[in-house]
Formats: C-alpha cells, sequence, structure tokens
C-alpha cells in the first residue's frame, strides 16, 4: 500500500504543482506520509523533484522542508541514462510528516516538450 501511495503522490506531483487538486487525492493517500501535505508543503516538494531533476549531479540530494508543518523530505538523484536520444533519471524520495517517514524511487524521463514523466517505479 505505501508503494501505491507513493506512486500516487508522483503522478499527482507531476500534474500539478500546488495542493488544491492533489488534495482531492488524500483519501487514497490515507496512512501514508503524503496524506498530512498540504499546499506549502506539495510546492516545496515539487520544487525540490524539478531541481534534482533539472539540475543536480547524481548523488547530490535536494533537502526541503516547511518550519510551520514540521514536514520535510529530500530528492536524491540516484542514476542518470541516455540512450535513444532519451534521457532519463532514477530519483530516491524520502518524506517524512507528523513522525511517519516514507522512501521511494522512481524512473522520470524527458520529454520532447522538455517536462518529465514518471516511467516507472524501481523494483525492489
Amino acid at each position: 500500500m505505501e508503494r501505491f501511495a507513493a506512486v500516487l503522490f508522483v503522478l499527482i506531483g507531476l500534474v500539478t504543482a500546488g495542493a488544491p487538486q492533489a488534495q482531492n487525492w488524500a483519501p487514497l493517500l490515507k496512512g501514508s506520509p503524503f496524506s498530512a501535505f498540504n499546499e506549502e508543503d506539495m510546492s516545496l516538494f515539487v520544487a525540490a523533484r524539478d531541481e534534482a531533476l533539472e539540475k543536480r549531479e547524481d548523488g547530490s540530494t535536494v533537502s526541503w522542508s516547511n518550519p510551520d508543518t514540521d514536514s520535510s523530505g529530500s530528492v536524491t538523484p540516484i542514476e542518470t541514462r541516455r540512450g535513444g536520444g532519451d534521457l532519463c533519471r532514477l530519483l530516491q524520495f524520502v518524506n517524512r510528516v507528523d513522525g511517519r517517514t516514507g522512501e521511494s524511487r522512481f524512473w522520470f524521463c524527458r520529454q520532447p516538450d522538455g517536462t518529465w514523466k514518471i516511467a516507472t517505479p524501481e523494483s525492489s
């Protein structure tokens, strides 16, 4: 269930940088650390994800925290692959909220329009 919730959260993060739409998914994310994120937490998470994808080398961690909610997390590019003109990056996410921690890894691939699309969760 944690993996499913993490997938949904990352997908939501790809669609929107704000939380109003993401909060509509809160019932599906119940029990995961992400279910307690507010709009500012979501914005900080998305900004960290974007910085990791666009500007950071593999192994370089982008951390975020919201002192108002005590939520925090990090995004670390683990691996970068280039093949057939495609650029794909494996990101590791660690998020903390309300004493809970969630961790997941996902591949993202750059699309022709420059956006990043989640490719697949990293298999365990």
